[in-house]
């Protein structure tokens, strides 16, 4: 059974997509998409590697893999004592469990949404929240299938018709991986995952059916 609602688990590779609650757009111009970029920087690097990204007007996919505890320490230790929320003080005060890494990858999800949220508002002359609850977020458990889901990333814009070609379309993690472009991405890790550039650009050609 696909499993939605997954626990954050260090090292392991996750599926993390969203859409809004009420069926509008999410992104209504580069300019937003350009920030949600800057926040999944901001907020999310911290607890985990971005492998994958795509961003559609109304919804948008991550493929991601969370770091393991004494890499996600020493991103908060860094942190100054006064910029650190009470879920990031907790971790750091506690004993290392599953409860407490999940919660805190959770929170950084939420308050990048929450950020992106008020952005939105300020700019539509709208209220309430954005996104849907809770955000969805599925474990892969092979590296084949995580390569799989990364291939379905990079082709989400195709698969709904929006594109012929895959490498046409900005807005996914692509070209910028196959350039060796870093933003968000980890593309050393990425091309090492696929065993090097060919490979990764063979997989890519492939005409597969997507996945789910």
């Amino acid at each position: 059974m696909n499993n939605t609602l997954a626990t954050f688990k260090p090292e392991l590779y996750y599926h993390v997509y969203n859409r809004t609650n009420n069926k509008e757009d999410l992104f209504s111009d580069d300019e937003d998409k350009f920030y949600f970029i800057s926040l999944t920087k901001q907020y999310l690097q911290i607890v985990l590697d971005v492998f994958a990204y795509s961003i559609l007007d109304n919804h948008f996919h991550l493929c991601i893999k969370i770091k393991n505890e004494k890499v996600i320490r020493n991103s908060l230790i860094k942190i100054h004592p006064k910029n650190r929320t009470s879920i990031m003080k907790l971790f750091l005060d506690s004993d290392f469990n599953q409860e407490s890494l999940h919660c805190l990858v959770s929170h950084q999800f939420s308050r990048m949404f929450n950020c992106y949220t008020k952005s939105i508002n300020k700019k539509n002359n709208r209220k309430g929240n954005l996104f849907n609850r809770p955000f969805k977020r599925s474990q892969i458990d092979l590296e084949f299938a995580f390569k799989l889901k990364i291939y379905y990333l990079h082709h989400n814009a195709r698969h709904h018709g929006i594109v012929d070609d895959f490498m046409s379309h900005e807005w996914n993690s692509y070209n910028e991986i196959w350039i060796n472009e870093k933003s968000i991405i980890d593309t050393d890790k990425v091309i090492k995952l696929f065993g090097g550039r060919d490979n990764f650009q063979e997989f890519h050609n492939q005409k597969l059916l997507p996945t789910d």
